[in-house]
């Protein structure tokens, strides 16, 4: 394998930059869908629940199918919030999305490094490994990440 040089180091970082960066934005923008998908039949069905309790409590004048839709209005309600604060989707969204702004400073710092002349900078080495370093941070850091958010959205 032969050595590579600082322009191909810096070349294969900004193109890993971007991908991380974009994959990030696609998982939060999938978890943010997720998230109203579930929430909203939350509210809707909750609200219909609230509603026909208190008509119910106020002079409890309900029929018998207006019960049963009411029922079944909490069901959805109860199923559909616990699977929200189950699986957490507007935090992981938010998660990702806070990770995408972070690969895309690295990224613009990338950039700049990419259009400079490398081969002159006396402190290449420190500039790289400080790239190196924020890069693991950013790693870190990071929620994890699955293959379908690698993948080109078509």
């Amino acid at each position: 394998m032969a050595i590579k040089t600082y322009d191909d180091l810096c070349s294969e970082s900004l193109a890993g930059a971007v991908r991380q960066q974009s994959a990030h934005y696609a998982a939060a923008a999938y978890y943010q869908w997720y998230g109203k998908l579930v929430g909203l039949p939350a509210a809707m069905f909750g609200s219909v629940t609230t509603a026909s309790m208190a008509s119910l409590l106020g002079d409890g004048d309900l029929s018998q199918t207006a019960k049963i839709v009411a029922t079944v209005c909490g069901i959805i309600s109860l199923i559909s919030s616990s699977l929200l604060s189950t699986l957490n989707l507007p935090s992981l969204a938010n998660q990702h999305q806070t990770a995408a702004v972070a690969w895309g400073a690295l990224r613009g710092k990338l950039e700049r490094l990419a259009t400079s002349d490398l081969a002159k900078m006396a402190d290449i080495d420190v500039v790289m490994q400080r790239i190196g370093d924020e890069w693991d941070q950013i790693n870190r850091a990071s929620p994890v990440l699955y293959v379908r958010f690698f993948r080109p959205q078509t």
